[in-house]
């Protein structure tokens, strides 16, 4: 997915009543010891997207520089009151963990 595609799925969630850019805490799993199976707990999805909000950073195509590419999310163990969907963060994807991708996300 490409970073311009994360932020209209965001800018899509916040014009449907979510909480994108403060806090994204109460539809995402936050603050655990673990990643949960997508699907498994039913308030932990957006307008019927799972994951967008906790459980995995999400791989973009955005590049920060040469060397980091963006994920976007935030992760399972990221625990602060401030989690939010829209979150960007950069790294090299060899130093990254708790970090998976979107292969397509299709909104009609």
């Amino acid at each position: 997915i490409y970073g311009c595609q994360w932020d209209e799925t965001m800018s899509w969630l916040s014009r449907n009543g979510y909480n994108t850019d403060t806090n994204s805490s109460s539809w995402g799993n936050y603050g655990s010891d673990s990643p949960i199976n997508t699907g498994s707990v039913s308030t932990y999805k957006a307008n019927e997207i799972f994951d967008l909000a906790g459980n995995y950073w999400e791989w973009t195509q955005e590049a920060e520089s040469t060397g980091d590419r963006v994920y976007r999310g935030r992760c399972y163990s990221n625990s602060d009151s401030n989690s939010t969907a829209a979150e960007r963060y950069a790294n090299m994807a060899a130093g990254a963990y708790g970090v998976s991708t979107r292969v397509l996300l299709y909104i009609s």
